[in-house]
């Protein structure tokens, strides 16, 4: 139901604010959760996978790091577990594999 009204309503940022805060306000009265189990389930595999990816990124950086400061290939391959590959991509680019199926 909520999933229509958001389609349907284009509301201002201060009215948006109060419909959540009612729909929260009626959650916590009626102690009825808005998100399904399935969506909460969903929800939470992003979480997951967003704090993966975020660790892959900072070992990247870490890795990239260690290799300007001039510590040898072979100590950043073991310490960080990437390939020269993983660290040479440029930013904010995909490896060939993800690249591949965003086109499909």
């Amino acid at each position: 139901m909520f999933r229509i009204l958001d389609w349907l309503l284009n509301l201002s940022t201060p009215l948006d604010r109060e419909f959540w805060s009612e729909i929260k306000r009626y959650e916590e009265e009626k102690g009825m959760p808005f998100l399904s189990p399935t969506e909460i389930r969903f929800l939470e595999e992003g979480r997951v996978e967003g704090r993966e990816e975020g660790r892959k990124e900072a070992q990247i950086e870490v890795a990239r790091g260690m290799i300007a400061e001039g510590i040898d290939i072979e100590v950043v391959k073991k310490l960080t577990g990437l390939s020269p590959g993983e660290w040479e991509r440029p930013r904010n680019s995909q490896p060939p594999a993800e690249a591949e199926n965003t086109h499909r």
